[in-house]
């Protein structure tokens, strides 16, 4: 009986141990076939989110698989399958249509590596990499230090966003570059190196037959900081469309530049456009998206600016230089002008070009009319620059539609041949306006050096050559002027300083034309009223006594020199 008694219990034992032998050969079965079917889901998906998907499918069901390995005694477990790890070979497979990767027989691959390139990888001295970072036998603190390092260089790759022929250019850092599968570490070190004989072996046998185990990064980029970048980049990409624009060359010769498309970005397309390609294509290196934008084209008209190769008008006016906000006037509005391209037809403005004449547009404090006098504005000097482009207007023979004189006489060109502007008085605007009245276009060139304001008007010439012209400024009557008297507070006591007066007057601006030059016919082109300009006495009153200066200035009232010197003889200054 005893006998029996340890044969069945001998029996029992055996069947247990067949039991335990057969559930290890299945577990074994099991585990070949999730890296099988993880292998072929990646080459698949080539996508990194169904990598991730995987590798919590792979893990859960390792889980599983370790729990029954703990009831039959097995050691702590890690799955050296999971489908966000591939081995050479299966990197080469995933990622076939976008050259990420190359099998090779020798351990070697070609991998994206944050280089911008496709560059030669060598896979053949380590056993487990997280991209081309390899972290065998790494502690976990050094993979991760290793790991951190290779991220800091992707984010400082740059990534160029582009719209129509413009290009904005930012990092990946810029971007929020980061990436979600945050236990790739765990993963890496876990593989062959913790976990049951079993799994190890396999792994093993993987890497032996197969290359060493790639695990992915999954990349990402943070929403808001990529919308940040996509609107900065619309600021500095969004544009007008440009129709062709002329350089005159020092030699005189005109090339015309291509046009400019118009551009409009739209922001949260671009958003889009930006966050897939980051996360989906990207790998390292120097990358490129497409903004989602409207591009409007601009109109081509290189055709008709070849013809403009003849000087059609030109003249010239001097200033000093030793009033600086004068000049400054001067030179601005110039180069305001400079380079403006009219078509036939098209009526040119001097208010819309030049500009508000006001401090915030870099203009300064200048001497000019106002009221019949004197004054410092912002601009003061501005008409001299009208009035030289009017007189090269008259040579060119261009229709002059809107024009008006000084108040008073200016020195800078003969009477009648002055064209003013003013943006003074919003209501009552004076503006200097002509019209390109030839069948090609013309370009208005300027230039201020030494003293000296030019334009030229460019275009193609078709006047007959044996007609001539010349413009004569013709007095028809004059005004006196008179003397006036004021005070200032700038002027010391005593002191008297006088500004010539000039006449006022009225006169004719006349086209004389000449064929074969003999005279022909005339024409007359503007009439023309200046004010006279009193024969000023400015008399100072700073530092008298508050009788003293009442009696100056009743003096001044009365309009009488000897009053106001005996008032200032009489005088007293103040205590």
């Amino acid at each position: 009986m005893k006998k029996n008694k340890e044969d069945k219990q001998h029996t029992r034992k055996n069947f247990t141990r067949l039991v335990a032998a057969i559930l290890a050969i299945m577990i074994a079965v099991v585990m070949v076939a999730t890296l099988a079917v993880s292998a072929v889901r990646a080459d698949e998906s080539g996508d990194a989110a169904s990598e991730g998907e995987g590798t919590e499918a792979l893990s859960a069901e390792s889980t599983e698989e370790e729990d029954a390995a703990d009831e039959d005694g097995g050691s702590e477990d890690t799955a050296s399958g999971d489908s966000s790890s591939r081995s050479l070979s299966d990197t080469a497979s995933s990622d076939e249509d976008t050259s990420d990767s190359a099998d090779s027989s020798d351990g070697t691959a070609i991998v994206s590596a944050g280089s911008g390139e496709d560059t030669l990888q060598d896979f053949s001295s380590g056993r487990i990499y997280i991209c081309n970072l390899d972290v065998t036998g790494m502690s976990e603190a050094e993979a991760d230090a290793a790991l951190t390092n290779y991220m800091d260089k992707l984010s400082s790759d740059t990534i160029i966003l582009y719209a129509g022929d413009k290009t904005y250019e930012t990092t990946a850092g810029d971007l929020g570059l980061d990436y979600t599968n945050t236990t790739v570490v765990d993963e890496a070190l876990s593989i062959g190196t913790k976990g049951n004989i079993l799994k190890r072996f396999l792994a093993d046998k993987q890497i032996e037959e197969d290359g060493p185990i790639v695990l992915d990064l999954v990349l990402s980029v943070d929403e808001s900081k990529v919308r940040s970048v996509v609107e900065a980049a619309k600021e500095a990409l969004d544009c007008e469309p440009e129709g062709n624009a002329m350089l005159l060359g020092d030699n005189g010769v005109f090339t015309v530049l291509p046009v400019e498309d118009g551009i409009t970005v739209n922001v949260s397309e671009s958003v889009t456009a930006v966050t897939e390609y980051m996360e989906s294509e990207w790998y390292g290196g120097t990358g490129g998206v497409e903004l989602s934008a409207a591009i409007t084209e601009a109109s081509d008209t290189s055709d008709q600016l070849k013809k403009v190769k003849n000087l059609l008008g030109t003249a010239y006016t001097e200033f000093s230089t030793d009033d600086e906000g004068r000049a400054t006037n001067i030179t601005l509005a110039a180069e305001h002008i400079d380079g403006t391209i009219l078509y036939p037809g098209e009526e040119f403005s001097a208010l819309d070009v030049i500009g508000p004449t006001t401090e915030e547009n870099g203009f300064a404090l200048g001497a000019s009319y106002a009221s019949g006098t004197i004054v410092q504005t912002y601009g003061g000097g501005v008409c001299q620059v009208t009035s030289t482009l009017y007189d090269a207007v008259l040579e060119a023979e261009l229709e002059v539609t809107e024009r008006h004189s000084h108040t008073m006489r200016v020195h800078y060109v003969l009477p009648a041949f002055d064209a003013t502007m003013s943006d003074e008085d919003e209501s009552n605007l004076v503006d200097f306006r002509f019209v390109n009245s030839t069948d090609a276009p013309i370009y208005i060139h300027s230039e201020v050096s030494d003293g000296t304001v030019t334009f030229c008007i460019y275009g193609e010439e078709t006047r007959n050559s044996s007609r001539t012209i010349e413009y004569e400024s013709r007095t028809i009557s004059t005004s006196e002027y008179t003397d006036a008297y004021i005070t200032s507070s700038d002027l010391e006591f005593g002191a008297i300083q006088q500004i010539s007066g000039e006449n006022g007057l009225k006169a004719e601006l006349w086209k004389i034309i000449y064929i074969d030059g003999e005279y022909d016919s005339e024409e007359k082109v503007n009439t023309s009223n200046y004010n006279p300009t009193n024969h000023t006495y400015v008399v100072g009153i700073a530092g008298a006594s508050t009788a003293t200066a009442n009696a100056i200035r009743n003096a001044c009232g009365a309009s009488s020199l000897s009053l106001i010197n005996q008032a200032i003889a009489n005088g007293t200054t103040a205590e």
